[in-house]
């Protein structure tokens, strides 16, 4: 499984997010979502994702899928989706 930030930060807030360590074992997010989650906007809390032993940081290779992506989409999404390709994920 690959990871964008809003579910990340939508299970932390619920104090729900081990749960994805039982339902998927292993969870891979690329570098701007960590970003995202270490800096985020005021409104939100930082998660330390280091704390999660079941979540993986993963560079995305392709530079012109994700540059194709940016072109609607933010800088996290456009990893995710790259690096959900690149791994061949089921699930995003």
């Amino acid at each position: 499984m690959v990871s964008d930030t809003s579910p990340l930060r939508a299970l932390d807030f619920l104090g729900l997010l081990p749960l994805l360590k039982v339902l998927f074992d292993h969870v891979l997010i690329p570098p701007a979502v960590r970003d995202e989650l270490d800096a985020p906007l005021p409104q939100f809390a930082a998660i330390d994702v280091t704390a999660f032993d079941f979540i993986e940081v993963r560079n995305p290779q392709d530079i012109n899928r994700i540059q194709e992506f940016l072109r609607t989409l933010d800088r996290g999404e456009s990893e995710a989706l790259a690096l959900a390709l690149e791994t061949g994920a089921q699930l995003i």
